[in-house]
């Protein structure tokens, strides 16, 4: 199997991933990989993350210049060093922000830099 083969394999293993835990719904969301050669692997728009077929992820190439993209009424972007990170990230995005919108209108408390630097530290984030 060729390594732009195993990565489909991975994408569609990832987008599962996101499908099953409710993260995207219907024909919600892209998935995109940048290649050490500068091209782009990317899911299709109009898919279901839960239905992805390997051979649906496009190979693009880009100009040398692109270093950014601006998406108008869009989702969250999250972007990371690899696919596993990246989904995680996402994953953790999404758990926070539903917890945000449980908790409206509930005393919390806020951590204090303190408090915040201690977590850095005991869970070695990188920040």
């Amino acid at each position: 199997m060729t390594s732009q083969n195993k990565l489909r394999e991975r994408i569609c293993l990832f987008a599962r991933f996101l499908y099953d835990r409710g993260l995207t719904h219907g024909s919600t969301g892209n998935i995109s990989v940048r290649l050490l050669d500068g091209s782009l692997s990317v899911t299709p728009t109009g898919c279901s993350f839960g239905f992805l077929d390997p051979a649906d992820i496009a190979l693009s190439a880009l100009p040398e210049s692109t270093s950014a993209a601006i998406l108008a009424n869009h989702g969250p972007i999250v972007a990371g060093a690899t696919l596993e990170k990246t989904v995680f990230a996402l994953e953790e995005l999404e758990a926070t922000a539903r917890l945000a919108l449980e908790t409206a209108g509930s005393h919390t408390r806020l951590l204090t830099r303190k408090e915040i630097r201690k977590l850095i530290s005991v869970f070695d984030l990188e920040i």
